[in-house]
């Protein structure tokens, strides 16, 4: 009874509405949906290549690879259906390959290629050939035709690809080498001809980090091979690098100033390939008009300044109106500076001589054109060549001064100037003063001999042989042998000389020999009041012998004249005296006088009339002759007219139409109503004058006219037509009373009387 009593009573659960094993088919289906879904996104991509042979193509072996990364395999191939021409190649590619596979990106079979340019695809001969993808943003596509060859340009985007334009390829290949400096900084990557097979186009690729190195002036030239030039100057091998003799090659080259914006370059530029580095002219082209082609070669003479090669003729064509012929010249970049218009070309011309021997390349080599520059200037690329070397610019370091001279003589360009035999300088040209009386020649003293010259030294001329003779024998004097035969200026300034040092722009006499240079004599200063006929040089003459030179001619303090300082010859001090007179004798041309002709020769001079005071340094000039009213021989009487008329000095005085004596000078008598002119009648001619002889004026042309009788023209002669006349007559023996002596005077009748004429003494002219 117990037992009963220990049996519980059961427990009831509440039965499930739905099992989780209902669940387990539809997670099974999400899970192969998720599995179809992924398998779709992220399972292989089939891509269909058309190949142009399966050629390198192995089925399940051949991988495609993108930046060394393997994205899938070769599957299988086939023969093109449309035209049997070709192999699709059926490639799958892993899932991550499908950004890239765009309508630009290239494909093609990487294999191991040897040439000339160098050893490609290497690493396939133990990894077997491969395809390479190279991606290109564009809309997705899944059919790609293969390229024969890898693309033109790298992968990149920084690169810059330009295009060489030329008259032929040359040796230039694919893959050749683009060198600036010698390293390589790019490579030829295609070529085919351009402008209807005229011109040849090679489109080369430049690496990034050297594209800021080419803006628009950059020059490109074929590097390949080996350049050989060869003349009397010598000989020339050049090459640019082994790899451009073996492949053929490009350098360039920019010129070293900063490009601005709008020489700034982009992909496709286009730039004219040259032959060679001459050529290729990598400076500023500049355009110089010669006279002649003698002496240009093109693309071997060169353009020195001061023995530096700063350009080189690339081109000698004529001008359009042929009067000459215009190179084309690269210059140097680093000249920009110094071609403005103060630039100057020339052709040195050759010089053999005792002091030189230059220029020869001229003749024997290229030739060579020199320049000379100022920095100062508006820019030009137009120039005309001097046909001489130019002077020395008057800013240049050193002395400019003028030596002025009658004539050259043997001094030419570059001609030494000499001091104790040493050259201290040279002559850089010459001209004619401005009357073309004297020649200026412009010297130049080298700045470390300037003070050697003095405001008070003197030059001469030491060329050639100064030979003196005489009873006594023969002088023959030379400072040196290369005088004899080159020529040159000697410098001397006395030892005594407490002058200033000359200053440039100054000018000195150069005087013709050793002698009128050393000569020790005084300085006279004469006044006048123009200075026309005067300047340095100019000499000073008595009784037709140099016995001075102008050294200076400068304004009075009161500027209504000028003083000459003249250099009198110690030979000459006597001169320098009280009384003496000087006046610038010039030629004189008129119908009646004509005087002073060798002035239009040999130039105009001053002539003085010597003094017997004493000793003076300081004159005053005449403007012409000085009257002189009596002379020391003849007879001097005087004439006395109501006017002076035609009458003046040098105007003849007749007898018998013969002149006999002339007109020495005239004046206003003392109550100045009368003229009184003075004659003078040579010694021989003096007996013919007596007391009672008669003076008239012979002058012009007399006519008497009467109705009946007709018109009756008188005159002496035709040169008292012109110039005027005093004749004169005397009577008989027993009416033309005593000889008269000097100061005697007569009465000057206007006209002759009829019965003068018929006067006939006999008066010996014995004495």
């Amino acid at each position: 009874m117990e037992e009963k009593e220990t049996i519980g009573s059961a427990i009831v659960h509440q039965k499930e509405s739905v099992s989780i094993y209902w669940f387990l088919p539809f997670i099974a289906l999400l899970i192969a949906g998720w599995l179809v879904y992924k398998n779709f996104v992220e399972g292989d991509i089939e891509v269909k290549v058309l190949f142009e042979s399966a050629t390198g193509l192995i089925e399940g072996k051949t991988e495609l690879k993108y930046q060394g990364m393997t994205l899938g395999v070769l599957d299988r191939y086939e023969l093109d259906p449309k035209d049997m021409k070709g192999v699709i190649a059926t490639l799958r590619l892993k899932s991550i390959a499908k950004p890239l596979l765009t309508e630009n990106s290239q494909l093609w079979l990487v294999k191991p290629e040897v040439n000339f340019s160098g050893v490609t695809g290497l690493e396939t001969l133990l990894s077997g050939n491969y395809i390479q993808l190279l991606y290109k943003e564009g809309l997705p596509t899944r059919n790609f035709v293969a390229l024969s060859e890898p693309p033109l340009i790298p992968q990149s985007d920084k690169g810059l690809e330009l295009t060489l334009i030329s008259d032929r390829l040359g040796s230039v290949v694919r893959g050749a080498p683009v060198s600036h400096r010698r390293i390589e900084v790019g490579e030829v990557v295609d070529y085919h001809f351009d402008e209807g097979y005229k011109k040849v186009a090679i489109k080369v690729y430049i690496q990034p980090e050297f594209v800021d190195v080419i803006n628009a002036s950059t020059r490109f030239w074929e590097s390949s091979g080996v350049a050989f030039t060869g003349d009397f100057s010598g000989f020339k091998v050049k090459m640019d690098s082994l790899a451009s003799l073996i492949t053929g090659g490009i350098s360039f080259d920019t010129p070293d100033r900063k490009a601005s914006d709008d020489e700034s370059v982009q992909d496709g530029h286009r730039f004219t390939l040259f032959d060679d580095y001459e050529k290729a002219h990598t400076g500023i082209l500049v355009y110089v008009k010669f006279k002649t082609a003698k002496g240009l070669k093109v693309g071997k003479t060169e353009v020195q300044y001061k023995g530096v090669t700063v350009g080189r003729v690339i081109d000698v064509k004529p001008t359009a109106d042929l009067d000459g012929m215009i190179a084309t010249i690269s210059m140097d970049p680093r000249t920009e500076p110094a071609l403005n218009e103060n630039l100057r070309f020339w052709l040195p011309r050759p010089k053999l001589s005792l002091n030189e021997i230059s220029g020869l390349e001229t003749i024997l080599g290229p030739g060579i054109i020199e320049i000379d520059s100022e920095l100062e200037g508006k820019p030009e690329r137009n120039f005309v060549a001097l046909s001489e070397a130019p002077r020395k610019n008057r800013n240049e370091p050193g002395l400019h001064i003028t030596l002025v001279a009658q004539d050259l003589k043997s001094i030419e360009r570059g001609t030494d100037i000499l001091y104790r035999n040493i050259s201290i300088g040279s002559v850089q040209g010459f001209d004619f003063s401005k009357d073309h009386q004297a020649v200026y020649v412009d010297v130049f003293v080298k700045p470390a001999y300037q003070h050697l010259v003095k405001k008070d030294s003197r030059f001469w001329n030491a060329g050639g042989l100064s030979i003196h003779g005489g009873l006594q024998g023969l002088k023959i004097q030379s400072p040196s042998v290369k005088t004899i035969l080159s020529g040159g200026i000697e410098l001397y300034t006395p030892s005594t000389s407490l002058a200033k040092h000359a200053k440039s722009g100054q000018k000195f006499v150069l005087h013709e020999d050793y002698d009128s240079a050393h000569s020790e004599g005084i300085k006279i200063k004469i006044a006048f009041k123009s200075g026309d006929g005067l300047q340095v040089g100019t000499k000073l003459k008595y009784l037709g012998i140099n016995v001075g030179s102008v050294t200076d001619v400068v304004l009075n303090d009161a500027l209504d004249g000028v003083t000459v300082i003249v250099d009198l010859n110690s030979s000459a001090e006597q001169l320098a005296r009280s009384g003496s007179q000087f006046w610038l004798v010039k030629p004189e041309l008129s119908l009646v006088k004509t005087t002073n002709l060798e002035t239009l020769v040999t130039g105009k001079y001053i002539n003085v009339s010597p003094g017997s005071g004493a000793q003076q340094t300081e004159f005053v000039g005449l403007e012409s002759k000085p009257v002189q009213e009596e002379k020391s021989k003849g007879l001097n009487i005087v004439i006395v007219t109501e006017r002076l008329g035609s009458l003046k000095p040098g105007v003849k005085v007749l007898y018998r139409d013969v002149p006999v004596g002339e007109v020495t000078a005239f004046s206003l008598a003392e109550k100045a109503n009368e003229v009184e002119v003075f004659i003078n009648i040579e010694d021989k001619f003096a007996p013919l004058v007596r007391q009672n002889s008669v003076f008239w004026n012979a002058s012009g042309i007399g006519m008497d006219f009467s109705l009946f009788g007709g018109a009756k023209i008188k005159t002496s002669s035709l040169e008292s037509i012109l110039e005027g006349g005093i004749a004169f007559a005397t009577p008989p023996e027993s009416k033309m009373g005593d000889a008269v002596g000097h100061g005697y005077r007569f009465r000057l009748f206007p006209e002759v009387n009829e019965r003068w004429l018929s006067w006939k003494p006999e008066i010996s002219l014995k004495r």
